[in-house]
């Protein structure tokens, strides 16, 4: 069973209802792990975007201020980010 609904010039189409005995969703909650120079970080706030981690991770590893991030590798429900050092010339 479908539900349409069309608003303005968006038209959505929403499965209701109907599930199959052999049908089972699964539910996981997504872990994020961040890794700078090999060593795992914690995730200061999960909910916060990558740059906000970066920011507040900062205080604690100067260096990552101006590091790339590098990710997801997604395995399962893990998502890895690596800090990745930019190479760069002073003066």
């Amino acid at each position: 069973m479908f539900v349409s609904q069309i608003s303005g010039d968006c038209f959505t189409r929403v499965a209701v209802g109907i599930q199959s005995p052999k049908t089972k969703m699964k539910v996981e909650q997504i872990v994020r792990v961040f890794t700078w120079k090999g060593t795992k970080l914690p995730d200061p706030n999960p909910t916060g975007s990558i740059e906000s981690v970066r920011d507040t991770l900062t205080h604690s590893h100067p260096e990552i201020a101006n590091a790339a991030i590098d990710g997801p590798k997604v395995e399962g429900a893990t998502h890895t980010y690596n800090f990745v050092a930019s190479v760069g010339t002073k003066g």
